[in-house]
Formats: structure tokens, C-alpha cells, sequence
């Protein structure tokens, strides 16, 4: 259908149609300012949505386009339209995560040459390719990669020569002054002032959680927001970003490596040249550390007047929360009256707020002010400079050029203002640096150093390796220390590769580094959930394979091959929860080919276990049939009610979120591969966000596929589509395989302590039979001593959900069902049968499966008719749920929660099914059940749920295969949606 619809308009035409779509829609949000932060986030959503649409198509359509006269410039200018964004992003939210993401678009960009092919035919093109490097200079300028930096200057520098050249009647005057401006930046903001970075380090500076504090202060306030303002009017600048404000920037921020930062007495962010391994290490020069906090927004203005001034800090003010505080910094020359005349100047305003004592009061000064309790206003603290932001001339005949403003250098990098303020420049002490460091490595070999550093990083990799994922506190400290060692050998290794390559250094070696920090990645979103943290193991693990790190020698090494086969079965792991299903055949491919190779090398070794692992990854593939990705299982905020209008009951006491869930199973033989199951596999995907959010666009193709020959930024590539930054957190989750009864406990004990007031615990267990069945009578699960582990009865089924929350203080408990510790409300999905477990994760796939169909001539069409009959089932049942009286309170508690809603409303139409199917009708030992009971009004029997059944059978010719009620018929329009072919 798809193929016909695209014949009937070109794909040149369709393509014109996106690009003007998102034109159009970036024209709303490029110049927006970025202080307007509600107003912002839903055209970022919009714009975001748009060049995901339209890169998926380019990407689909490629070799089409390229024929109907599509140019690399026009790929290109969609790459960095996205690296625009990410870097407003960043200004709006001064997460640091989008600066990356940004530097990554840039950079793919550059380093593919998008817009340099024609440029000298077109003048537009030319001012495009300037236009592009100025704005990645100002990126790699916050990042601190000065490398980057001095490349793209002298790039800009030969641009505008070959543009003066070839273009001579056109007048670049405007960009020469642009190569003057970045010229004086980098002269002013001279080494020196780099030896230390000026974010805020945890390892340089005092930890947050070791700074003194007086014990009985009634308010602890954080900083939250901040405004950055520039008055000088000759002062050092790049585009609006002033020298002043570039330093406060940076003084107001993180250091993103955190805990993993180590001083090597260059420059902060200097790339050591000749440096190599996974991409990523490039774009962050350190590992960064996930641990840190947010850092405090900030709103930067170039010489705004007091009414744009007023209407920011106003607009600030607003958002700021009760225990923020708004920092406000104002680098400016002379008195209040120089900023503006005497009615419109930002600190003599009316506004009695803003007003200082005296009028000639200096505005160099950083202003301090929080939220008043009540109607006892907050007094503003003010640190103000000297009448002359500057020193008198004579005291800085030592220093050779301008370095901006004294005041803020003391503010930023006071011991380095100290040196320049005494005439000391950077050139002398980063020589004596450089000798000593000489001196300190020719006293111990490099290789020696080296090997030292591997067996201390090995020796804390030990210790997290096999670490479970629940115990959060203690995988914490591991964790930090872990990275913090393996950050310290990979720079070593860079920054030495030539010397340790003579002594001996394999590239198996560097790859072993990579694939470790890929493993790090993956257990903290095993331990978090969070998506980000996969990504990351994926790029590290890719960058491994591309690279062929473990294929040099290893047909010498049998201890090599296996390292490759973990490697490559670690690699399948990740691929299969990112649902990256072309990366996971292939490597599919290279495990056979490579367990073959070794089979036939190392005749005398048996590979029975890696024969077994190939065996489980085919199953686990075949039985993962391509139909329950026609829809991705995970929460698409497109395909599913979005969050915002999930209706619930408006006088709900409590409204629980789903924070922890733990996926257990049980079954003696069920497919599988390593220690993830099919059933916990789906699971773990169905209790979390579809990274793409906002932006999923729906392509009828398995969730996850890679459309052969695209190409563009290597980063999004890692995520199939763009990630949509404002989806809430995933519920954490712990998985586990056939505990003991103690572990189970244990995971359960712990998860419970870590629970939230309002956080809800859910259970999962795959199993089948009784409870007996899990183990003998004193070492089972559910059957536990422990009282609030107990069933009623021994013979309950153990497939099931069970949830749990916090009681609510001394709230009357209900023994039987307080099922986990300080839970007062939980309920209880039973089984009886495999099915609910597919029911729950897949939905209404496995009405068209059960028993024994065969998927012959089924088409996306028809699956799409049928998801629309099943989704307004859902919502139908939705409805009513929140309608009926006398609904428990367990329901009225949850109903809220988007995750438990869906799987409640899967667990109804599950009901329904078997109890409707020819095959187990008036069968109750084979139908699900739910404690505390639902309403009358969604049972299965009724009219409108056996209707609505009806209509979705009908859909796949399936209505002979259940048992309706007399008098239940599909009449008007439904009949006729049904009966109407699938448009063409």
C-alpha cells in the first residue's frame, strides 16, 4: 500500500513538502528567546517532530532523491538545523547533554563536508558554510575544545579568503569582523586562565556534601536560575557572547566528568592529537558523571533595554520554585546612569525592587535574591565591583592585551587573576609544567605505568562485575570509582598510544578498555532504566566492532576467541533491549562465523556452551516473531493515550505512580538467551517510554528496523530516531531468573526501602503450575513463612502481576492483602495460562495467534484496522472504570498511572478473549483472574464487550473461533468499517 501511495506523488515532491513543513516551523522557534521557556517546549516538540519526519524520509528515500537532484548540501543543512536546536536546548536548560548532542551534528557535518561541494558556484551556499562554522565555533567555545576551535578558525579564515577571491564583487566585511572578534576572544581569553576549568569540579573544588553549614538555618536555599548581562560597550566579544559572560557561563556549570575528572595541568577540554578509540570518549574528552546534579539555568543577554531586562527577570521570577534563588550578573562599566538615561537603565528602574541607595552606585556586581515567606520580603545580597571594573592602566602594563573584566576573572579563576594582575603570564608556567611532567615520566617506564593502571582498574571491575543490580547504594560507590579508573587509563593510554604501541600494546587491549566502559553503561541502565545510559553502551560496543579491536591474533589466542564470543554476545544483549533487529542478525552471522572459525582453529577445545548460546539467540529470534513489533511494546506517547489526558478520578486521595518493578521468572524451559527470557524481555520493553516520544513516526515496519543505505550523523543512527527530551523518567526495574526464595525476598526488601511515598512496587512472575512448583513447600516464594508473603490458598497459580505501595501511616491494614512491607493496597493478576503474559506486553496480537494461526497474507493494514477497534475498546473500558461506584480503592489509586492503566485495560481485554474463546469457554480453571474484582460493567459477558470482541475477530476473519451471546451482532457503521476494503 505504502509503494502504491508513493507512486501517486513523486518522492521529490513529498520530500520539497517536509522541508518546507519544517522550514516553516523552525522559522517559529530559531530567533525565540530562550528565557521563554514554557513557550519554548512546545515548538521544540513541534520543530523536533518535523526534522525527525523529514530525515527518516531522506534516509528512506535516498538514492530516489539523489536521482531527482537532491544535493549533500541540502543533507547536510538538515543535520545542522538539528545541531541548532540541541544547542538551544541547551540554552533553555543548561543540560549538558544537548551541548554534546549538538557538538555530534556539528561535527558529522564538518568531517563529511555536506556544504563544500558547489559553494563556488553559489554565493548562498558560501555564507551557509560561514554561517555553519561560526555557529560550531560557539559550541566548541562552551565546550572548552580549544583544538576544535583553533581548526575552525583557520577553516573560516581560508573559507572567507577563497569566498573573497572567487566572489569579488560581493563585500564580506561583516564576516571579517567576525574573524577579528574570535581572533581578540581566544588572544583575551589566554591560557592561563585554563590550567584549572572553571566549572565547578568535584574533585578540585569542596564537595557539595562537605561544605560547612550553619545547622539551624530555617531555609536552605539552591541556585536555580541565573541572568548574565553585559553592558561594557567595547567589551571582548564573540557574535553576543561576551568575554565576561563566556567565564561566568562556565562558573555556573559542572564539570561534567565530576568525580572522574583528572588534572593533567593542560587545558581544560584539550584534545591530545593522535588520540583514537569509541567515538564517544571524543565528544566528552572525559567519561562524563551521571551522578551530578542539574545545573542551574541561565538567561544571557547582550545590552538589553530595562523593559526587555525587567520582562526576563519577571518571566524568571515566576518559575523560580520556593527554595530557589536568581542569581542576577551584570558586567557593565561606570555608573547606573551610563547604562541607559535616567528613566530606562535595569537598576534605577521605579521597580522599587531593583533600586539601589545611590544612583552612582558601580554595575559591575552580581545581585543574589530568593522568594519571601509570606509577606516578610527577602533582602537581595549584592557583591559589587569597583567604581572602575578595570584596574588603573598603569597596574596592568604588565599584562599584554585586554583579558575582560578584573572583577569577573576573581570571580571565575582567582589565582590566575592574581598572576596576570602581578604580570605573569601562562606561556611560563605551561613550559615549566610541560618539563616537570617530562621529567616525572622518563622516572618510571610508561609501560610500567601503564600496566599499573590496568591492574588497578581490573581490580575494581572485579568488585562491580557481578554486583546486583538492586543494591543501588553500594553499585554507587562502586560505580564512581570504576569509571573514575577506567577514565584514567583510557586518557593514559591516549595520550602515551605511540610509546605503548613500541613496547608491546595490542589493539585488543585498547579494545578490551572500550568494551569494559560498554559494560559500565549497560549495568547502570539495568540499574536506572535510563535509556541514555544504553545508548551509550551501544556507541562503545559499535565503536569496538567497527574498529575490529579483537580480530588482530586471535586465531593464536583461544583466550582472545573467547573474548571476542562474550563480546559479541554482550553486544547481542544490548541490541536485542534497543531493539536494533539488523545489528542483531548480523551479529548473529559473525557469531556463527566466528564460532566455526574457532571450532575448526582450536579443534581440541569444546564449544559446547557457545554452540547452546547460538541455539538460545535463534530460538529467542524465532519465537520474537516479526508481528509483535508492528507496533513498538514499549510506551509511544503517538500510539498510546498520552499522559496529560489519561481521564481519572478527580477526588482520588492518592495518586501512585509505578516506580520499581521487579520481572521474575520461573519457567524450567522457556526460550531464552543468556538470563533474559522472552516473557521478561517483553515485559522489561512494555514498562518503559518509546525513547522517541512526541516524535514516533509510524513506518508499518518491525520497531527498531535500520533502512538499508541510510546515512548521515553517526548519532542518529544510535537511536533510530531522535530522542524527545521531555519524557518522564522509566520505572526501574529489577530482573531476575530463578531466585531462591531468600534472594527474591532480599530484592523485594530492598526495593521497598528505596520506594517513594507515592511510588508503587510492581511484581512480575513467570511461571506455570502452582506455587508448589517454584520450589519445595519451605523454599518458595509465594509460599513463604514470612506472613505477608502468603497466598490464601498453596494451589494459586504464580504467573501473575502483583502490585504494591506505601500505607499510609496509620491507615487500618488489611493483612491478607498488604503484600510487599508497608504496603496497605496491592492487587493480584493470576494466570492460568501462559497467555496473559503475551496479553500484557503484546496486546491483541495473540487473538490472531491462538492456537496455531498462520500469518499468510497479513498485512499492516489490516493490523492498523484492528488496533484502532482494540484502542477504543480500551478507552471505552478506561471510561467506565472511572464511572463506576464503588470501584476499589486499589483502582481509584492507579487508574492515574499511565503504565498500570495500560496493563490493567490489557488484562480486561485478555479476560474477555478467553473467556469468549471456543477453546477454553466455561472453562474457569483456564481464565485469568484479578483481585480486588472489577465492576460488573467491563465484564467479559456484556453486551458492549462482547460486541466490541465481535468487531475485532471480524477484522482478521476469526468470529467462527468464539462463543458470543445470542443476539450479538455488528450493525451500521461498524459493519461497514469492517467490510470496507483497505484503501489503495
Amino acid at each position: 500500500m505504502r509503494n502504491s501511495n508513493n507512486t501517486s506523488v513523486p518522492v521529490s515532491e513529498m520530500y520539497w513538502s517536509l522541508v518546507a513543513k519544517a522550514d516553516k516551523k523552525f522559522s517559529k522557534i530559531r530567533d525565540l528567546p530562550y528565557y521563554e521557556r514554557n513557550r519554548y517546549d512546545t515548538y521544540f516538540s513541534k520543530v523536533f517532530k518535523a526534522y525527525t519526519q523529514l530525515w527518516k524520509f531522506q534516509q528512506e528515500n535516498r538514492q530516489k532523491l539523489v536521482e531527482a537532484g537532491l544535493k549533500r548540501w541540502e543533507i547536510g543543512d538538515i543535520a545542522s538545523r538539528i545541531g541548532q536546536l540541541y544547542f538551544g536546548q541547551y540554552m533553555r536548560t543548561s543540560d549538558r547533554s544537548y551541548l554534546s548532542e549538538s557538538y555530534i551534528f556539528y561535527e558529522a557535518v564538518l568531517t563529511r563536508e555536506y556544504f563544500r561541494d558547489g559553494f563556488s558556484q553559489d554565493l548562498n551556499l558560501a555564507i551557509k558554510q560561514l554561517r555553519f562554522l561560526a555557529r560550531f565555533l560557539t559550541v566548541c567555545l562552551v565546550m572548552s575544545r580549544r583544538e576544535m576551535v583553533f581548526q575552525l578558525v583557520n577553516q573560516l579564515k581560508m573559507l572567507l579568503d577563497e569566498c573573497k577571491r572567487i566572489f569579488q564583487e560581493t563585500d564580506f566585511r561583516e564576516w571579517k569582523v567576525v574573524v577579528q572578534e574570535i581572533g581578540k576572544f581566544l588572544k583575551a581569553d589566554t591560557g592561563l586562565m585554563n590550567f584549572r576549568p572553571l566549572r565547578y569540579s568535584l574533585v578540585l573544588d569542596r564537595h557539595p556534601d562537605y561544605i560547612p553549614h550553619i545547622a539551624d538555618a530555617k531555609r536552605k536555599l539552591k541556585l536555580r536560575e541565573a541572568i548574565l548581562c553585559s553592558y561594557h560597550p567595547n567589551e571582548i566579544k564573540f557574535s553576543e557572547l561576551t568575554l565576561d559572560t563566556f567565564r561566568m557561563l562556565q562558573c555556573l556549570e559542572w564539570e561534567p566528568s565530576g568525580s572522574f575528572y583528572q588534572s593533567t595541568g593542560a587545558a581544560s577540554g584539550t584534545v591530545h592529537k593522535g588520540a583514537s578509540g569509541p567515538s564517544r570518549i571524543n565528544y566528552t574528552q572525559d567519561i562524563a558523571d551521571p551522578t551530578l546534579p542539574a545545573n542551574p539555568r541561565k538567561a544571557m543577554l547582550y545590552r538589553p533595554s530595562a523593559t526587555h531586562f525587567i520582562a526576563v527577570l519577571a518571566t524568571l521570577c515566576e518559575e523560580l520554585p520556593p527554595d530557589g534563588v536568581l542569581l542576577v550578573y551584570v558586567s557593565a562599566s561606570g555608573s547606573i546612569g551610563h547604562l541607559g538615561n535616567a528613566d530606562n537603565n535595569i537598576l534605577n528602574s521605579e521597580l522599587g525592587y531593583m533600586q539601589l541607595e545611590e544612583a552612582s552606585t558601580p554595575t559591575g556586581c552580581l545581585q543574589i535574591g530568593a522568594r519571601g515567606d509570606g509577606e516578610k520580603g527577602e533582602r537581595i545580597a549584592m557583591l559589587l565591583s569597583p567604581t572602575f571594573s578595570s584596574p588603573t592602566p598603569g597596574l596592568l602594563d604588565s599584562i599584554p592585551q585586554p583579558s575582560g573584566s578584573m572583577f569577573t576573572s576573581f570571580l571565575t579563576a582567582p589565582l590566575q587573576a592574581f598572576l596576570m594582575l602581578i604580570g605573569i603570564s601562562g606561556s611560563d608556567i605551561e613550559m615549566g609544567g610541560e618539563e616537570m611532567r617530562n621529567s616525572n615520566n622518563t622516572s618510571v617506564p610508561v609501560s610500567e605505568m601503564y600496566w599499573s593502571l590496568v591492574a588497578k582498574a581490573d581490580k575494581k571491575f572485579s568488585k562491580i562485575r557481578d554486583l546486583p543490580y538492586y543494591e543501588r547504594n553500594r553499585y554507587d560507590t562502586y560505580f564512581s570509582k570504576v569509571f573514575k579508573a577506567y577514565t584514567q587509563l583510557w586518557k593514559f593510554q591516549q595520550e602515551n598510544r605511540q610509546k605503548l604501541v613500541e613496547a608491546g600494546l595490542k589493539r585488543w587491549e585498547i579494545g578490551d578498555i572500550a568494551s569494559r566502559i560498554g559494560q559500565l553503561y549497560f549495568g547502570q541502565y539495568m540499574r536506572t532504566s535510563d535509556r541514555s545510559y544504553l545508548s551509550e553502551s551501544y556507541i562503545f560496543y559499535e565503536a569496538v566492532l567497527t574498529r575490529e579491536y579483537f580480530r588482530d591474533g586471535f586465531s593464536q589466542d583461544l583466550n582472545l576467541a573467547i573474548k571476542q564470543l562474550r563480546f559479541l554476545a554482550r553486544f547481542l544483549t544490548v541490541c536485542l533491549v534497543m531493539s536494533r533487529r539488523e545489528m542483531v542478525f548480523q551479529l548473529v552471522n559473525q557469531l556463527k562465523m566466528l564460532l566455526d572459525e574457532c571450532k575448526r582453529i582450536f579443534q581440541e577445545t569444546d564449544f559446547r556452551e557457545w554452540k547452546v548460546v547460538v541455539q538460545e539467540i535463534g530460538k529467542f529470534l524465532k519465537a520474537d516473531t516479526g508481528l509483535m513489533n508492528f507496533r513498538p511494546l514499549r510506551y509511544s506517547l503517538v500510539l498510546d493515550r498520552h499522559p496529560d489526558y489519561i481521564p481519572h478520578i478527580a477526588d482520588a486521595k492518592r495518586k501512585l505512580k509505578l516506580r520499581e518493578a521487579i520481572l521474575c521468572s520461573y519457567h524450567p524451559n522457556e526460550i531464552k538467551f543468556s538470563e533474559l527470557t522472552l516473557d521478561t524481555f517483553r515485559m522489561l520493553q512494555c514498562l518503559e517510554w518509546e525513547p522517541s516520544g512526541s516524535f514516533y513516526q509510524s513506518t508499518g515496519a518491525a520497531s527498531g528496523t535500520v533502512h538499508k543505505g541510510a546515512s548521515g550523523p553517526s548519532r542518529i543512527n544510535y537511536t533510530q530516531d531522535i530522542a524527545d527530551p521531555t519524557l518522564p523518567a522509566n520505572p526501574r526495574k529489577a530482573m531476575l531468573y530463578r531466585p531462591s526464595a531468600t534472594h527474591f525476598i532480599a530484592v523485594l526488601a530492598t526495593l521497598c526501602e528505596e520506594l517513594p511515598p507515592d511510588g508503587v512496587l510492581l511484581v512480575y512472575v513467570s511461571a506455570s503450575g502452582s506455587i508448589g512448583h517454584l520450589g519445595n513447600a519451605d523454599n518458595n516464594i509465594l509460599n513463604s513463612e514470612l506472613g505477608y508473603m502468603q497466598l490464601e490458598e498453596a494451589s494459586t497459580p504464580t504467573g501473575c502481576l502483583q502490585i504494591g505501595a506505601r500505607g499510609d501511616g496509620g491507615h487500618k491494614w488489611n493483612r491478607k492483602r498488604r503484600a510487599y512491607c508497608d504496603a496497605s493496597v496491592s492487587n493480584l493478576f493470576v494466570s492460568y495460562t501462559w497467555t496473559f503474559r503475551f496479553y500484557s506486553s503484546a496486546k491483541w496480537k495473540h487473538v490472531y495467534q491462538f492456537p496455531h494461526s498462520s500469518f499468510a497474507g497479513f498485512s499492516y493494514d489490516l493490523y492498523n484496522k484492528g488496533d484502532k477497534l482494540l484502542s477504543s475498546l480500551l478507552d471505552h473500558w478506561g471510561s467506565v472504570l472511572i464511572t463506576s461506584e464503588g470501584l476499589d480503592l486499589v483502582w481509584v489509586q492507579v487508574l492515574s498511572d499511565p503504565f498500570l492503566r495500560r496493563l490493567l485495560l490489557r488484562f480486561m481485554f485478555c479476560q474477555t478473549v478467553l473467556t469468549l474463546h471456543a477453546h477454553t469457554f466455561n472453562k474457569k480453571e483456564y481464565l485469568p483472574q484479578c483481585l480486588p474484582c472489577l465492576p460488573k460493567a467491563v465484564s467479559p459477558v456484556t453486551a458492549a464487550s462482547q460486541t466490541a470482541l465481535l468487531q475485532i475477530a471480524s477484522v482478521f476473519g476469526a468470529s467462527n473461533r468464539f462463543i458470543f451471546s445470542e443476539g450479538i451482532t455488528i450493525h451500521g457503521d461498524a459493519q461497514t468499517a469492517i467490510d470496507e476494503p483497505i484503501s489503495t
